[in-house]
């Protein structure tokens, strides 16, 4: 579901959005959590390899582009996103729950789109055999509002020796229960 790298796309929409505006000078600060720092420091130089090389317009006025990352506690960020005061955030959207549609369902953003409401209304009233589609739809729809976009998704994989059952496995907070496991 993540859109492909496309540089030579970024940098002609780059530019338009330039020639709109007219601005000679663009300083971004992306904000993350300490554990996201280094996915930053990958995601800024990225975008700079691609959007700083553009250097002047076509009258040769100079562009000046600066990304720079400050990092911050989970609780901070979410402030910040919640005011809207920040350019760009690098924000771990973790499951809190093991339904997907109250994962899809949190709005970091204050993000306001009909299209999202009705997809999250399709998800919640899903059947069991259209629920997969469903949440898809609703993630689509989230991405391509251009609010936010999936840098990298990770699993959690949880192994048990064998003979042993009775462990609860609880994917949304990460807890494992052995309080009713046993080793046969």
């Amino acid at each position: 579901l993540v859109p492909a790298r496309d540089a030579a796309r970024a940098q002609t929409l780059w530019k338009a959005g330039l020639e709109e505006t007219g601005l000679t000078t663009v300083a971004l600060t992306v904000i993350t959590t300490p554990e996201m720092d280094a996915y930053a420091k990958a995601l800024v130089q990225g975008v700079q390899s691609s959007l700083g090389t553009v250097t002047t317009y076509g009258n040769g006025t100079g562009i000046a582009f600066s990304l720079k990352i400050e990092t911050m506690t989970k609780a901070e960020m979410e402030s910040q996103m919640a005011a809207g005061t920040y350019d760009i955030a690098l924000y771990p959207m973790e499951a809190a729950s093991q339904s997907p549609v109250t994962f899809l369902s949190t709005n970091y953003m204050k993000l306001q789109s009909d299209k999202i409401e009705r997809a999250l209304t399709v998800a919640k009233n899903a059947t069991a055999g259209t629920a997969t589609a469903a949440c898809r739809a609703c993630e689509q729809a989230l991405i391509q509002t251009g609010a936010v976009l999936p840098v990298f998704y990770e699993s959690a994989y949880y192994v048990m020796a064998g003979g042993v059952s009775g462990v609860q496995f609880h994917p949304g907070s990460g807890r494992v229960s052995f309080v009713e496991a046993v080793r046969a």
